[in-house]
């Protein structure tokens, strides 16, 4: 069995706060054996995590993902090779996820407070091409709106995910989905409707400590 987390970030991400290299060593200290590694609109952390797992003997799999803004909200792609640019519409998202064999993600579809789910009605739009939806966040501070998450995708049939959303060291470990082997993005499908998840929120330090991030970034840019 592994144990993942399908849904993180490094300092790759505008707001982020984890080197890839300790993303990994942490994964490893935490009982941690696969990750999903979201950056923001780039690749590069999860590629720079993925070159530093195998240099230490692979023992955390990295599967090299991207949180894509789209003109409608946040969809995530998984198993890619090559960057999706931001600012596409929904339907052409997809559209590139597909052409590299990847998985679509909705994450945190239903979060309230945030300003990046993606839209109810482009949800519902694309419903079919979704291949996962997160089920859990751990930063989602209101548990109904996991709790919806849910339930949208079981009454359409839709595979679920969880993921802690980490930006920084201190939430690694915070979701840990158990789950069988598996090769490939079909395989990884398959492997989660098998999964056992355990979980607890974030809390509200985490989102304190990102916009301070993102604060301080922007000035020393400006």
């Amino acid at each position: 069995m592994l144990v993942g987390d399908f849904h993180v970030h490094t300092t790759a991400s505008s707001d982020g706060l984890i080197r890839p290299s300790e993303l990994v060593e942490t994964a490893e200290d935490r009982g941690l054996s696969v990750l999903a590694v979201c950056d923001h609109g780039t690749l590069d952390g999860a590629l720079e995590a993925r070159a530093h797992s195998e240099a230490r003997g692979g023992r955390v799999l990295i599967i090299v993902g991207e949180e894509i803004a789209t003109l409608e909200g946040e969809i995530i792609g998984y198993f890619l090779e090559r960057p999706i640019r931001p600012g596409l519409s929904v339907e052409e998202t997809i559209e590139e996820i597909e052409r590299q064999n990847g998985v679509v993600c909705v994450p945190h579809p239903f979060d309230r407070l945030r300003r990046s789910p993606l839209a109810t009605l482009a949800l519902e739009r694309v419903a079919l091409r979704v291949g996962l939806v997160e089920a859990f966040n751990a930063r989602s501070l209101v548990k109904e709106d996991n709790a919806r998450a849910r339930d949208w995708a079981q009454a359409r049939g839709v595979p679920t995910t969880a993921g802690s959303d980490a930006h920084w060291s201190r939430e690694i470990g915070n979701v840990q989905v158990a789950l069988p082997e598996f090769g490939d993005p079909t395989g990884f499908l398959a492997a989660l409707q098998k999964s056992a998840v355990s979980a607890r929120s974030s809390g509200i330090v985490p989102h304190a400590v990102t916009a301070w991030t993102k604060r301080v970034r922007g000035r020393s840019r400006g």
